[in-house]
This record gives structure tokens, C-alpha cells and sequence, in this order.
């Protein structure tokens, strides 16, 4: 057996830049623990426990408040979480993960897979994380960036304001510190707002696109739920209370009757934190001031717009509706709530492949 979880973290601490007496500072005190990480090189200390460990840390923000035992416990559970819960497995050919600075913030991405570039936009409140078994599948085939929205994640605070359009810029500047020059573009929900932008932005640097669940302007019932949420984190609302709340509106109806698969999915997210209050709510603003409806018609590049046949948050007409004011747009219907790429998983990907796969011919002739 290997050492004892708190004398790794021991070790990692010195190997980020601090000493002894830092790690025995971050031991038992959490007031303490904050301010001795803020004299690391965090991305380093982070980047090195997702390695040594094999789990991905989720929520920045939380870890800066726990002490080195705390932390033990964290890396404890993560270890016993199922291995496809996450983006990375270790046969995906990850490229790795890491951050770039913009305007002082951290923007957290990461690089999985091999082939013709895929950018990953997530949803509202979301980590990289949620892409989980349709990652694992696309990256068969495509290299996907996976950029983590700021606000969620190990990204850094949103912008203010914060807008789909802000939004569509840090992916841009991902692009630019990648130097793609074309890629294809995924986008879920909030994803698919920013997709929208970022194809009005730079139009040349966008092949195709494919949106999710997601609309040209939110109608008003999904607008009221998101407020309902941002104003359910703004108050404190515990993490498991908010998920149930999550989870009765973005999965289906053959999923929502599966007690097991509910519960068991709670009980894997269980002691991990709700997303931030601050990243959801300004995520939320983002999402209620986007219209494109007016501007729709100049996106020419080919888009696939997806929905769950049976998403309530998000009616399968308001996408049916995004794909007819596309020039290039075609809609389809899968088995599913807001959540259908998760529930659908195998066909979804193989719709996904399929239309990238045309879309990329095409612009070969």
C-alpha cells in the first residue's frame, strides 16, 4: 500500500512551492489552511493531487477553504467515486488539463482525445465532469477542448456583467491561445447560447455546430425556473436539497421513475459542493438577457440543434424553433429530459459523429 493520504498531500504541498511548515500549517485549521494555499502555486498544487490521485477536483473555491485533513477525506471519497464519473480514464489519450490567465482570471480547460478539433461548451452551473460517458465516447474520434464556463469548476469569478456574449469571448481567446484556427462546436444549454454568439463573433473560426437543449431566447417558464434556482443558492440552499430540486426538472420521465438511478446518482455527488451562488446567478443573468433571435440568420455555418423529446425546462419546440432560424440548421429529437445527452448517450454520440463527420466533408468540396 502506498502512504497514508495526508502524508501525500505533505509531499504535494513542498512540490508546489511551499515547505514543511506550510503543510503543517494547512493540517487543522481552515482560517489558516486559506491563506498558507494563497502562498502556493495552486494550479500547480491542484494539477499535481488530480495526477497523483487519479480524481479531478471540482470546485476550486471549496478546496481553498479546507484544511489538509479535510482534504484527505475529499481525495478519499473522490477515489471511491465511479471512474467514468469524469472526463478523464486512462485510456482517453488526455492531452491534460490546465488554465490559461484572461483579464487576471483563471479560465480552466482541458484536452482529451485525438482528431479534429471538438470544443465542449457546459451548462448552466456546470463542471467539466458533466460530460462524463459522452466524452469518453466522441474522444474516440475527436480531440475535445473542454472549456469550463467561468463561474463553474476551476474557472475563475464571471465576468460582470456577465453575458453570452462575454462568454463567447473567453472561448475565443481559448481558441487563440490553442491556436485552432477552425473548429466544430458543442454546446449544452448555456453552452449552446455561447455557441451561438461565438458563431456570430467569428464566424470564420467556427466549421459546424451542434446545439443542445437550448434556444434562440429562453421562454418564460425556463426563465422563472432558473431565476427560482439562482435565488434557492443566493439563500444558502444545501447541495442535496438543490440537486433533488435540479434533477425533477432536467431528467425524463423513464429516468425520474428509476428510483435506483436518482439516488444513486445524489449519493455519487454526495459531499461535493452545489455550484457557486455568485458563478450560478451571474451564469443565470447570462442566460436571461440572451436573444438571438433577430440574428440568428446570419450563422451560416451547418448546425445540428438536439433536444430530449421530453424536456420540461426547456420544450423540444423552443430548439425546434432555433433550428428553423438557422440558414444551415436541422433538428432531431432523442429520448430524454434536459438531460437527454446523459440518458441517451450512445445514440446521441452516434447523431454527433454522423453530422460532424458530413459537415466536415462538406467543406471539403
Amino acid at each position: 500500500m502506498g502512504a497514508p493520504v495526508i502524508d501525500q498531500l505533505r509531499e504535494l504541498v513542498v512540490q508546489a512551492g511551499g515547505n514543511a511548515q506550510t503543510a503543517r500549517e494547512l493540517e487543522p485549521d481552515r482560517a489558516v489552511a486559506h491563506n498558507a494555499l494563497d502562498s502556493l502555486g495552486f494550479t500547480a498544487f491542484i494539477a499535481a493531487i488530480e495526477e497523483r490521485f487519479g480524481i479531478r477536483v471540482s470546485d476550486r473555491s471549496s478546496v481553498k477553504l479546507r484544511s489538509l485533513q479535510d482534504f484527505a477525506g475529499y481525495v478519499d471519497a473522490q477515489r471511491e467515486r465511479p471512474a467514468d464519473a469524469g472526463t478523464r480514464v486512462a485510456s482517453s489519450g488526455a492531452a491534460g488539463a490546465s488554465d490559461f490567465m484572461l483579464d487576471g482570471v483563471p479560465l480552466h480547460y482541458e484536452r482529451v482525445g485525438s482528431g479534429p478539433p471538438l470544443l465542449l461548451l457546459n451548462g448552466i452551473g456546470l463542471d467539466l465532469s458533466s460530460w462524463g460517458p459522452l466524452a469518453q465516447t466522441l474522444c474516440g474520434e475527436r480531440q475535445l477542448v473542454l472549456l469550463e464556463t467561468r463561474g463553474s469548476g476551476l474557472s475563475g469569478p464571471p465576468p460582470e456583467p456577465c453575458t453570452t456574449a462575454r462568454l463567447a469571448a473567453d472561448a475565443l481567446e481559448l481558441l487563440d491561445h490553442l491556436s485552432l484556427r477552425s473548429v466544430d462546436v458543442l454546446g449544452l444549454s448555456l453552452g449552446g447560447l455561447v455557441a451561438q454568439e461565438l458563431a456570430l463573433l467569428a464566424p470564420d473560426r467556427i466549421r459546424s455546430m451542434v446545439l443542445a437543449a437550448t434556444a434562440a431566447r429562453l421562454p418564460g417558464r425556463t426563465r422563472r425556473v432558473l431565476d427560482a434556482w439562482r435565488r434557492l443558492l443566493l439563500a444558502g440552499v444545501e447541495a442535496d436539497a438543490f440537486r433533488r430540486e435540479q434533477f425533477a426538472w432536467v431528467f425524463g420521465p423513464a429516468s425520474i421513475e428509476n428510483d435506483t438511478l436518482i439516488e444513486g446518482a445524489l449519493s455519487t455527488l454526495a459531499g461535493t459542493p452545489a455550484p457557486s451562488a455568485r458563478g450560478f446567478a451571474a451564469q443565470a443573468d447570462a442566460c436571461l438577457a440572451h436573444d438571438t433571435r433577430e440574428r440568428a440568420s446570419r450563422i451560416d455555418a451547418p448546425a445540428l440543434v438536439l433536444a430530449g423529446e421530453d424536456d420540461i425546462l426547456l420544450p423540444a419546440v423552443e430548439s425546434e424553433t432555433l433550428a428553423g432560424l438557422l440558414p444551415r440548421g436541422r433538428f432531431e429529437r432523442h429520448p430524454g429530459g434536459h438531460a437527454f445527452l446523459s440518458e441517451s448517450t450512445r445514440v446521441v454520440a452516434a447523431s454527433i459523429l454522423q453530422f460532424l463527420g458530413s459537415a466536415r466533408e462538406a467543406t471539403k468540396e
